[in-house]
């Protein structure tokens, strides 16, 4: 994900702080319609963004591996552009690496939302906009930010077929 910042922005040491530290509060402010505190007991988990993104129910005959947990992992990695730039002007770039995972691939529409919202906001650095969202595999833009059009569905990455190996670790 490309970003333009809008005026000055200031970001600190760690820019995935700035980036996690807000998206969980817009994701659920954006997208949950009881308005309840918190999620225990909601019914409508089931079908909720915010919880299948933020607490992933586990199915535990499905998932053996995951059945003493509560909540499956977050199905994104966020990792920010580390180059070390703090201070920055109005119009410069930031990257913002979003990978979504199986079933989180769906919510993109809602992070661009999320993200859109923080930017509006400024509360977190200062304001910038979304440019563009680029895939990571095969480069083709997925998303313009400034018609806030997609223009193509983001790829899937699979394991090569041609690979004989079985997978036992996987980093992202």
């Amino acid at each position: 994900m490309e970003l333009e910042t809008l005026g000055p922005f200031r970001a600190p040491e760690y820019q995935g702080a700035l980036f996690r530290g807000g998206f969980g509060k817009h994701f659920r402010d954006l997208t949950c319609v009881t308005r309840a505190p918190d999620c225990r007991g909601c019914s409508r988990s089931r079908g909720c963004p915010y919880s299948m993104v933020f607490e992933t129910p586990v199915d535990p005959a499905r998932f053996q591996v995951l059945r003493k947990y509560p909540h499956a992992p977050h199905p994104f990695v966020l990792a920010p552009d580390m180059s070390g730039a703090r201070e920055l002007r109005p119009g410069a770039s930031l990257s913002l690496h979003v990978t979504l995972i199986g079933p989180g691939a769906g919510y993109l529409p809602h992070f661009l939302v999320v993200f859109d919202a923080m930017g509006r906001e400024g509360r977190f650095g200062g304001r910038f906009r979304i440019r563009r969202v680029v895939a990571a595999t095969g480069g083709g833009i997925v998303y313009d930010g400034a018609s806030r059009q997609f223009i193509g569905e983001p790829p899937d990455w699979t394991w090569p077929a041609e690979s004989t190996s079985e997978v036992r670790r996987l980093s992202l």
